[in-house]
C-alpha cells in the first residue's frame, strides 16, 4: 500500500525547534544576554538551522518517494483494467450464468432478480450471514474484478462487495463495504475466519451514491480499489485460484436488507 506521509513544511519544524532552543538557551531572565548566553543562542540557531536542512532533505525525499509509488500503482492499475474480458454483465437482461429467484437455508433466506437494468438483492437472516452469489465463467487466478453496488435498504452494519478465488471447498476471500463508510478484507479458509483487514473508515466510500469496488490479484499480492481509489494492499498465498462473484452480509440474526449490482466485470492477463 503506498505510504501515507502527513504532511508538516520543514521550516514549521525549525522555527518551533529554534524557538526551543532559544527558550533553553537564555531561561527565563530578560534583559542583555552575557557573552556565555550570546555563545549559546548562537549554536542553538546553528543546530536549528541543520536540523531544518536535514528535514526539509527528508521531507522532500519521502514526497518523491511517495509520489513515485503512488504513480507505479496508477500505472499498474490502468494495466489491468485494459487485460481481456473474461466477463461482462451489465444486466440488462436476466442470465442463466447468475443465481435468480428465491432460496433458504439454516441462515436465511434470499430473492434475487434481474430488473431495471440491475441485479437486486433482497435477504433475510435468521443468524450472521454471509451471501453469495458466482457466475458460471472460468477460474482464474491472477485477475481484475469490479462492481457497481450499493445498499438501497438495510442497517447500517449491512454489508456488501466482491468474493473472490473461491474454491470448491466454500474457501474464498472476500472484499467488502458497509453503511458506515467502512471496508474490510476477510478470509475463509479451513472454517474459520480470517481478518485480513479489520473494518476501517475510507474516504474514497459515498454513503449516498453507488460505490465501485474493485480488486486486483497478481500471485499473491491483492490490490483493493473504491471509486477508482487505491485503498488496500496485502499478501496471502493460502488460495491460489478460484471464482469470483458478489456477496451481501448481514451479521445478525433477524436483520433484512436490499441491495443493488450493476456493471460486473472480470479480467485476466
Amino acid at each position: 500500500m503506498p505510504p501515507h506521509l502527513h504532511s508538516c513544511p520543514a521550516q514549521k519544524l525549525a522555527l518551533l525547534l529554534l524557538f526551543a532552543l532559544l527558550l533553553n538557551a537564555c531561561g527565563a531572565s530578560a534583559g542583555k544576554l552575557s557573552p556565555t548566553q550570546t555563545a549559546q543562542v548562537e549554536r542553538s540557531r546553528a543546530l536549528a538551522t541543520q536540523m531544518a536542512q536535514s528535514l526539509q532533505a527528508t521531507y522532500q525525499v519521502e514526497s518523491a518517494q511517495s509520489t513515485a509509488t503512488a504513480q507505479a500503482f496508477q500505472s499498474l492499475f490502468e494495466s489491468a483494467r485494459n487485460w481481456p474480458l473474461v466477463s461482462l454483465h451489465d444486466f440488462e437482461q436476466p442470465s442463466s450464468d447468475w443465481l435468480l429467484g428465491e432460496q433458504d437455508n439454516d441462515y436465511g433466506a434470499s430473492n434475487l432478480e434481474v430488473q431495471d437494468g440491475q441485479y437486486q438483492w433482497k435477504v433475510k437472516s435468521l443468524q450472521g450471514l454471509v451471501w453469495w452469489s458466482v457466475p458460471d465463467i472460468a477460474t482464474v487466478s491472477d485477475f481484475y474484478a469490479a462492481v457497481q453496488c450499493q445498499q438501497i435498504e438495510g442497517p447500517e452494519d449491512g454489508q456488501l462487495g466482491l468474493i473472490f478465488r473461491k474454491d470448491p471447498d466454500d474457501q474464498y476471500y472476500i472484499f467488502q463495504i458497509d453503511q458506515q463508510g467502512q471496508f474490510s478484507i476477510y478470509l475463509r479458509y479451513a472454517e474459520e475466519w480470517h481478518t485480513l483487514w479489520s473494518w476501517s473508515p475510507s474516504s474514497a466510500i459515498s454513503l449516498q451514491e453507488p460505490n465501485r469496488l474493485a480488486v486486483m490479484a497478481q500471485a499473491d499480492q491483492f490490490y483493493f480499489f473504491v471509486n477508482n481509489q487505491l485503498v488496500a494492499g496485502l499478501q496471502d498465498n493460502r488460495l491460489p485460484e478460484g471464482e469470483i462473484g458478489l456477496l451481501v452480509g448481514l451479521p445478525q440474526a433477524a436483520q433484512s436488507g436490499q441491495w443493488v449490482f450493476d456493471n460486473f466485470e472480470v479480467r485476466a492477463p
